[in-house]
């Protein structure tokens, strides 16, 4: 059996100070993020995330009619996942061949091993419009024995949320078990109302966990 930390989204944009997106209090949810972190390499889990990776003509950025202004563009710094989680062995699995070009890979296959993260790159809030995701979480339940999956990061009510029903929906599609687990003292909201109705939300799929709690 093994379990596994998912990372949403550890990205200087949305929790360092300074940030295009910084998130008002995610200073206390990133120390729990980085001590899971610790945790999931020295007890060798699978390390599985995601990371915003934009381009100028990205449809959710205000500029082109969406919701956001510009943050984590390519190859910016606020775009890189901060320096406590990033490790220089990442896997970062890019949606498209054209993405390829600017940064991260566009394989049909990526080698799993415990302690290498594997970070899904996405254009939109929802990781599963990366078609790689699916795969890769069927892999570690079937290849890797995944029984649990820790989602940590930013930003409740938008990626997190996303994460977890994404999460949800490939067990529901592959018929694949694992227990997912929302830990509630590593994840930020931008907005407390809707970070509460998200909350509520993925309790309908997914456990409730304090970082104290996990064994």
């Amino acid at each position: 059996m093994t379990k596994a930390i998912y990372e949403t989204d550890i990205q200087g944009d949305f929790c360092l100070p300074g940030g295009a997106l910084y998130i008002e209090g995610s200073d206390d949810p990133l120390h729990v993020v980085q001590e899971l972190h610790i945790k999931a390499v020295l007890d060798d889990w699978i390390i599985l995330g995601s990371a915003d990776s934009h381009l100028d003509n990205d449809k959710e950025l205000i500029q082109n009619g969406g919701k956001f202004p510009p943050h984590c563009m390519k190859g910016t710094r606020g775009q890189h996942r901060i320096d406590s989680v990033r490790g220089h062995s990442e896997i970062r699995v890019a949606t498209s061949p054209v993405m390829s070009i600017y940064y991260g890979r566009y394989a049909d296959s990526v080698t799993l091993e415990p302690r290498q993260p594997i970070i899904f790159e996405k254009q939109t809030t929802d990781v599963r419009d990366n078609p790689y995701f699916s795969t890769v979480i069927v892999k570690c339940v079937e290849a890797l024995d995944m029984t649990d999956i820790y989602v940590v990061g930013f930003a409740t009510d938008y990626c997190v949320l996303d994460a977890v029903f994404g999460l949800h929906r490939v067990k529901k599609e592959f018929n694949i078990d694992f227990n997912i687990h929302v830990v509630t003292d590593a994840i930020q909201a931008v907005n407390a109302d809707d970070g509460a109705q998200a909350l509520a939300e993925m309790s309908r799929i997914a456990n409730r966990i304090a970082s104290r709690d996990i064994e």
